[in-house]
């Protein structure tokens, strides 16, 4: 009964092809735009997601490549961060390495 309703023409074929095609592209639309809820701040009381964010925004605003000066940038600004977290927690330790070995 399958080949008789989808004969291997020309248009059954591209038919056949075309919602293939839409069904992998809405999909992957599906699951690439719509992000999962944020977790609960009761469940995780550590988590700022809105200083993640803010983080992340100033990382990203500029191309830092390797051994350029917006690199050393981030990484002052990343050391910077870190100390401000850990103020007042005695059990972390932050070992910041500003040396180069290179030549």
């Amino acid at each position: 009964m399958l080949p008789s309703l989808l004969p291997f023409e020309r248009l059954p074929v591209t038919i056949v092809v075309l919602v293939c095609y839409l069904a992998a592209i809405i999909s992957t639309v599906i699951v690439q735009e719509w992000l999962p809820e944020a977790p609960h701040r009761a469940r995780n009381p550590g988590l700022n997601l809105d200083e993640a964010w803010k983080d992340l925004k100033s990382i990203a605003q500029v191309a830092h490549p390797f051994n350029s000066h917006q690199n050393d940038e981030v990484g002052a600004y990343l050391v910077k961060r870190l100390k401000d977290i850990k103020k007042g927690k005695d059990f972390v330790t932050l070992d910041a390495d500003d040396s180069t070995n290179a030549l």
